[in-house]
């Protein structure tokens, strides 16, 4: 799976469709990597004053073998976890906004519905 680079002005967008993100993984795990680089980018202040209201998380202090996870929810319920040792961080940020603009979507579909 090959990911492109998501556009800064796409990304500040889909911000506001997440609720929240929880990365789990042992600090020194082999597959980490792509997990707390994904953390670090998500947390930029930039993209977090997007969305007041996103709660971002990490939790480094679990058990060596527990399998680095990403862990995202949108603002239409929907959940996104992933095993993060299986993609890289490009991989990992395009399924996170992907996901994000399926809660947009939904969520102006359902608006679209009320109208009506």
């Amino acid at each position: 799976m090959s990911a492109k680079r998501i556009a800064k002005h796409v990304s500040h967008d889909l911000i506001k469709f997440a609720r929240s993100v929880q990365v789990t993984t042992p600090y020194y795990h082999e597959g980490a990597t792509s997990a707390l680089e994904f953390f670090r980018q998500t947390n930029s202040p930039s993209l977090r004053k997007m969305n007041d209201s996103f709660d971002i998380k990490i939790n480094t202090k679990v058990p060596d073998e527990t399998t680095p996870t990403v862990r995202a929810e949108f603002l239409n319920g929907d959940v996104m976890e992933v095993d993060s040792t299986q993609y890289n961080t490009m991989q990992l940020k395009a399924m996170f906004f992907e996901a994000a603009q399926e809660a947009e979507n939904n969520l102006g579909s359902s608006a679209d519905k009320k109208k009506k």
